[in-house]
């Protein structure tokens, strides 16, 4: 019976692939000036996510824009956790723009080519999006490779620091 309900809801998670990826260019400083602004864990990056905790969020400010990225390697799914989920969505994709709780996220092959220059898309995709946000607070979200069992945490403020 587990299994057969896990498999169910495998196929309801909605996937954000290759085709959507967005591409990019910096010098190796600039990228470093933007990760000193990113929330990374388990081979993901959360682009300029560290910034949300200063930030206020209230009727004007309802989201957070924070492309993602990710190596190579079996799809990444990404969720927001159990107690958060009442006020926390994520955004990624153009189907998920009103918020879901759970995205699958699948990276290009490395041999892919890029659709603004000559070259290929390499070891990292990255996709446009971010977070809906209803008020302020401290959430976790849960990242997982297909194929692990556990789930891996990440604390991420919006409007506050986290502990």
């Amino acid at each position: 019976m587990l299994p057969e309900l896990l498999s169910v809801l495998a196929v309801t998670v909605p996937t954000v692939g290759c085709r959507e990826h967005v591409e990019g260019s910096g010098t190796p400083d600039e990228r470093r000036a933007a990760l000193a602004q990113s929330v990374r864990r388990h081979g993901a990056i959360f682009w300029g996510l560290r910034n949300a905790e200063r930030e206020t969020f209230d009727r004007r400010q309802k989201g957070w824009k924070a492309g993602f990225s990710i190596r190579y390697g079996k799809p990444m799914h990404v969720q927001v956790g159990m107690p958060y989920r009442t006020w926390l969505s994520l955004a990624y994709g153009q189907e998920n723009r009103e918020g879901v709780l759970q995205v699958r996220f699948m990276p290009c092959a490395p041999s892919t080519p890029r659709f603004s220059n000559d070259g290929v898309v390499g070891g990292e995709t990255a996709w446009a999006g971010g977070f809906n946000v209803k008020r302020e607070g401290c959430a976790t979200l849960l990242l997982r490779r297909e194929g692990e069992e556990q789930w891996r945490r990440v604390r991420v403020g919006f409007g506050v620091r986290c502990p």
